[in-house]
């Protein structure tokens, strides 16, 4: 929630989709990679070659190590997915050093959606500074678990990777 509740909480989403993913991995925690979206390309600055990275949001919890190795309960965990991690298709986390593996995605929908007919750009607002944001969490959840807007839904919204069937990761 800490990216999505940020300052500029909405601001820097619009025009984009929100999609949440069910994935297998390996709890042998590395390093934390900062990632970007700049110019038509991921950038990643951090992290290791193969370990999926986790760190407490902003790497502000109370957890040694920026939370790398902690449940990171009071401020919620943020992954970093390697490309080099990626287990192929059909293969089991830990076959051939692959760390992540299984990618689903199991909805998606529009951030406009989210934050300005769900309002988590308020909600984000009003919990400024207090992580782990549990009631702008309650609307993000409710948000992808339905598309009914009678229960905090939003529509379904196609993805690029849901027309091509192709996930890219970097």
């Amino acid at each position: 929630m800490a990216f999505l509740c940020g300052e500029t909480a909405g601001q820097m989403y619009k025009g984009s989709v929100i999609t949440h993913w069910r994935l297998t991995a390996n709890t042998s925690w590395g390093q934390y990679a900062y990632c970007v979206y700049i110019d038509g390309e991921n950038t990643c600055l951090g992290g290791t070659d193969r370990l999926v990275g986790r760190e407490s949001g902003f790497g502000l919890g109370s957890g040694p190590l920026q939370g790398q190795c902690s449940e990171n309960a009071d401020c919620g965990s943020w992954f970093s997915l390697p490309a080099a991690g990626q287990c192929g298709p059909g293969e089991t986390v830990g076959t051939s050093g692959c760390t992540w593996g299984g990618a689903v995605a199991l909805r998606s929908i529009a951030a406009s959606c989210l934050f300005e007919q769900r309002l988590l750009a308020a909600s984000c607002k009003r919990e400024f500074g207090e992580a782990p944001f549990t009631r702008s969490a309650a609307i993000l959840e409710a948000a992808l678990a339905s598309s009914d807007p009678d229960k905090g839904g939003c529509p379904d919204a196609v993805t690029t990777f849901e027309q091509t069937g192709q996930l890219l990761v970097v």
